[in-house]
């Protein structure tokens, strides 16, 4: 018996401790992901007289575009997730989304076509991601990771997380 509550005390504790590795790395990545859209935000703009001018002659086209990642095999909790996101943003939005200015979009990104995207948002695990596009560039965008602790409680509180997220990138 002792051995057996030894064992599960182990196992416990290995499981946290991979646990709080994981969460500083994921941190760290976020970081790290904030500072480099500092710097692109920051580089391009010793040519913004250029762009500006360029913009201001052709039309520009903005849209927000609300991705599901997953993989090959999906969980239930999966499947919520994308579900979840897609009624969300369905139900609050259905006039952006019937002019373009919206879009939602599932992409497996075990596909060859689709690995770049783990780059692009640097994902470590499936997730929604709320993308500003301007003329069909990233300008930014925002991994939704409290999907995973929200889906399985209350569907508003769900719901709210998304298309509050969405909201602030329709405001540009």
């Amino acid at each position: 018996m002792k051995n057996i509550i030894s064992a599960l005390l182990i196992l416990f504790v290995c499981v946290s401790l991979g646990y709080l590795v994981y969460s500083e790395v994921r941190n760290n990545r976020v970081i790290v992901s904030d500072v480099k859209k500092q710097v692109k935000e920051e580089v391009p703009q010793e040519d913004s007289t250029s762009s500006k001018d360029t913009a201001t002659n052709s039309k520009i086209n903005e849209k927000v575009i609300v991705y599901y990642f997953h993989g090959t095999a999906r969980c239930p909790t999966c499947r919520a997730i994308e579900k979840y996101a897609k009624e969300a943003v369905e139900n609050a939005f259905k006039t952006e989304l019937e002019t373009g200015k919206l879009e939602f979009r599932s992409v497996n990104v075990e596909e060859p076509q689709n690995e770049h995207f783990i780059q692009d948002f640097q994902l470590s695990t499936r997730c929604v991601v709320v993308e500003w596009n301007v003329n069909g560039k990233p300008q930014d965008w925002k991994r939704l990771e409290r999907v995973w602790e929200l889906v399985h409680g209350d569907k508003v509180k769900y719901y709210d997380y998304i298309q509050e997220n969405v909201r602030h990138y329709l405001k540009g």
